[in-house]
C-alpha cells in the first residue's frame, strides 16, 4: 500500500515551450505519474496551447495559473530579501514582485480569464519563481483563486489552511540553480518518511536531454513506488 500524496508537476507551460512540456508530458506517463499539475502561462494564448490545456483537463490534470506572462514588468519591489532572492535565482522572471497591486490583481484576474477561455475554470495560483508578493493572498481572494501554490506548501487563502510540502524538481536552468535544487531533492528524499505530500516538478527547458531532468525523473518513479500521485485539490 501507498503512504503519502505526490505532487508532480509540469511548470512553465506557454506558447512558447509547448515542445518541450510535451515531451516532460510524456516522459511522465511512461512513469504512470497522473494525475499531473500543470503550470500554465496563458499570456499570449495560442490554439496549439489551448488545446494541451483541454486535453490535460480531460485526463484529470488540475490546471494551475503560474503568471499571466512569466516576465518581469519593472523594478522589483517587496521587502529586501524577497528582492534579493529574486535577483539571485528569478532572473526576469519574478512577474510578481513588479507590479502594484491594483495590477496584480488585474493580472490574476485576466490570467483566469484566458485559462477559462482555453476551457479550464482554475482556482490555484503560482507565481513564477514562487515568488509572492505581501498582500497575494487578499489579491487571490479579489481575483477569485483559492488555493496558493508554494514551493514547501499549498495554502487555502479563504480558510488559511497550510499543507506543507517538501520539494524534489528539475529547474532546467543548469548551473549553480540546478546544483542546489539537486541537493534540496536529496535532502526531500532522506527526510520523505516523515513528509505527508512530496511536490516533483519539471521545467521543460531542456527535459529531453538533460541528465539532471532524467535524475529528477528517477527520483519520481522510485516516490511512485511508496507514495499515491495527486493533484493539490487532492492534498487539501
Amino acid at each position: 500500500m501507498r503512504d503519502g500524496h505526490l505532487v508532480v508537476s509540469v511548470h512553465d507551460v506557454s506558447s512558447a515551450t509547448l515542445g518541450e512540456a510535451g515531451t516532460a508530458i510524456e516522459r511522465l506517463d511512461r512513469l504512470g505519474a497522473r494525475p499531473l499539475v500543470i503550470h500554465v502561462i496563458p499570456s499570449p494564448p495560442s490554439g496549439a496551447l489551448a488545446e494541451l490545456v483541454r486535453r490535460e483537463r480531460r485526463r484529470g490534470s488540475q490546471i494551475v495559473l503560474h503568471g499571466l506572462t512569466h516576465r518581469a514588468a519593472g523594478a522589483l519591489r517587496g521587502p529586501a530579501l524577497l528582492r534579493l532572492r529574486a535577483q539571485v535565482f528569478a532572473g526576469g522572471a519574478a512577474e510578481m514582485l513588479t507590479v502594484e497591486r491594483t495590477d496584480l490583481v488585474e493580472r490574476l484576474r485576466r490570467g483566469r480569464a484566458l485559462l477559462s477561455e482555453m476551457g479550464a475554470d482554475v482556482d490555484a495560483f503560482c507565481a513564477p519563481g514562487w515568488l509572492s508578493p505581501p498582500g497575494i493572498a487578499a489579491a487571490m481572494r479579489t481575483a477569485g483563486l483559492r488555493y496558493q501554490v508554494g514551493m514547501w506548501s499549498v495554502t487555502d487563502v479563504v480558510t488559511a489552511r497550510v499543507r506543507w510540502t517538501l520539494p524534489l524538481g528539475y529547474m532546467g536552468v543548469g548551473g549553480i540553480h540546478e546544483d542546489l535544487i539537486a541537493l534540496l531533492g536529496g535532502l526531500t528524499l532522506v527526510a520523505r518518511p516523515v513528509a505527508p505530500t512530496i511536490a516533483g516538478f519539471l521545467h521543460p527547458h531542456g527535459v529531453a536531454t538533460s541528465r539532471a531532468a532524467t535524475r529528477t525523473l528517477y527520483q519520481i518513479a522510485r516516490l511512485l513506488e511508496e507514495r499515491r500521485p495527486a493533484t493539490y485539490g487532492d492534498v487539501l
